[in-house]
């Protein structure tokens, strides 16, 4: 159908809330149905040379494309890596055009991102994984790279899950602005829950973690390259036995679809006090409320490990 081809790709400059240049990308089909992506300054060397990239050389192989056939838009644009050896593609541009894609099909279709990528019965929300790192590591602990995460499994449903979160990250604030060592134990017990029962506290090196837990690999969408990548690497993950903790950049919450979609473990937010935290969480939390009966909230260590 003429109406799902690609009619324009173009990607342009502009800037976030805090005045740093990002690529939204925009993916428009011959009927008019628009989508966009945005895609951070942080994970791109030059928001100017990514633009110039997707419109000279990404924009004119995906023209007259069916925007329905996702695997062959990320399969031209991976080619289009190989054979053009005089131009440097970055992974976040091409997620950026590969969200837009998805994006424009899904409207063009009448249903939300998420089914549109994987339509089933059920969905299984993913457990908010909260990185403390930042606000209780030491500076020696900051340049090691040892993460603080929380994550809230016995909560009933991804809301519940949040508000323990937002309890527990107030209680530590609350801690350290009455200038008392700012324990994250002391914190969670604070907020009216317990290290173990309630909420999961694992520290130590991404290695360590998913070393020791094997349950939580880290997939980072502006590292994967595509969403059909960021399928393969999901489902490879998961057949060998680990749960899958996605990650998402600034200014975009299409990671809040995908993880539902594809039934990511795991959704790395960082702190409520960020903004991607609260962009990613209303995102997710409107996916519950539209599932209703058919959203499932699960432990993800139930199984394979003890709590």
């Amino acid at each position: 159908m003429e109406e799902f081809w690609i009619g324009r790709v173009q990607a342009r400059q502009k800037l976030d809330f805090e005045q740093i240049p990002v690529m939204e990308a925009e993916v428009t089909l011959e009927n008019g149905v628009t989508g966009q992506a945005f895609v951070s300054g942080g994970i791109l060397d030059s928001a100017d040379e990514a633009v110039a990239r997707v419109n000279e050389w990404i924009a004119p192989v995906l023209q007259g494309l069916d925007v329905r056939k996702q695997g062959q838009i990320d399969d031209t644009m991976l080619k289009l890596c190989e054979t053009v050896h005089q131009v440097h593609m970055e992974m976040g541009e091409m997620m950026g055009v590969s969200i837009a894609a998805a994006r424009a099909a899904a409207k063009g279709m009448g249903m939300p991102l998420y089914r549109y990528i994987a339509e089933k019965e059920t969905y299984r929300m993913p457990v908010p994984l909260m990185d403390l790192s930042d606000s209780t590591k030491s500076d020696t602990m900051k340049e090691s790279g040892r993460k603080d995460l929380l994550l809230p499994v016995r909560a009933a449903s991804f809301q519940e899950a949040v508000q323990m979160e937002q309890r527990v990250y107030d209680n530590l604030k609350l801690l350290s602005q009455k200038k008392r060592k700012t324990g994250v134990q002391d914190a969670v017990q604070n907020a009216g829950y317990a290290v173990g029962r309630d909420i999961v506290r694992i520290t130590g090196s991404e290695e360590e973690i998913t070393t020791e837990y094997r349950t939580i690999k880290q997939i980072s969408l502006f590292e994967t390259g595509t969403l059909t990548e960021v399928y393969a690497a999901i489902m490879l993950a998961q057949k060998t036995g680990y749960g899958v903790a996605l990650s998402g950049w600034l200014g975009e919450t299409a990671v809040a679809d995908i993880a539902v979609a594809m039934e990511a473990e795991q959704v790395i937010l960082g702190t409520p006090c960020s903004n991607y935290w609260s962009a990613v969480v209303n995102r997710l939390l409107w996916i519950e409320e539209q599932m209703g009966k058919n959203a499932c909230y699960e432990n993800p260590f139930s199984v394979s490990f003890s709590i």
